[in-house]
This record gives C-alpha cells, structure tokens and sequence, in this order.
C-alpha cells in the first residue's frame, strides 16, 4: 500500500461485515498472511460478496471472499505514533471492473480455490495477467 503506508507504520483494524464496505476504502484480508489493500468493486455471487482489490502501488489487483475479510482500516499511524490522514478522502479509484469479464474473472477465482487449493497454475495465472491487461488499458 506504498506510499500511503509506510515501513513501521500501524493501523487499527475493525471487524466489518463485506456488505458495509465501500469503493475505495482500505481493508484487511487473509491470503497466506494479512493484506492491506483498497477495495475497488464488491459484487454478491452465489450468496458470498466477493471483493475486487488492488495494492495503491500496484497494476494489477485481485479478488478476496468474504469469508478472508479481517475488517476495513480504520486508524493510520505513522512510526512516532501520529495519525496520517488520507489526502482529499482517499485515494481515488480509477477502475471498476463491471460486465463479462467481472463474472469470468470472479468464477476464475471461484474454480482456483475449489478445485486448485490456491495453488498457481500458468492457466488460471495467464487469465489472471489478460484479465488485468484487458480492464487496465
């Protein structure tokens, strides 16, 4: 999340249900270890909320379920303990995927984590990497 967070910086956490999250606001999910990113779109699917994330720092994003929130940011401090507030309400969010290749790319996610255990493969990461490429341009 460079370079609004910084090395040595902290943030409070609130448990938040996926539903009350909004577009660009920061939250926090499991995936291997704890991840901070702004979330850019948020969709219900098969009676789950999937979200659509994306470091500030980063091209491409990816998609977390529900079930791997922790909570949405709600505190930043920088390394001497004072707040650091976000400039003008956030950083803005450029992208919101939407149409066939939201579903194509949510679905993806959905077979990778049933039948793939998260585990990469050059199928389900080359979708990924065309996904990304195709909504960024």
């Amino acid at each position: 999340m460079y370079p609004l967070l910084k090395t040595g910086f902290k943030i409070k956490i609130i448990p938040t249900a996926a539903s009350t999250l909004a577009c660009g606001q920061l939250f926090v999910f499991e995936n291997q270890g704890l991840i901070c990113h702004r979330l850019l779109k948020k969709t219900k699917l098969l009676g789950h909320y999937w979200l659509i994330h994306r470091g500030d720092n980063s091209r491409a994003g990816g998609v977390c379920g529900d079930d791997d929130l922790i909570g949405a940011v709600s505190e930043i401090r920088d390394s001497q303990g004072e707040p650091v507030v976000e400039p003008a309400g956030g950083q803005a969010v450029d992208f919101c995927p939407t149409g066939v290749f939201l579903w194509l790319y949510i679905l993806s996610y959905i077979f990778k984590r049933k039948f793939f255990r998260f585990k990469h493969n050059k199928v389900i990461r080359t979708g990924n990497d065309l996904y990304w490429k195709l909504i960024s341009f």
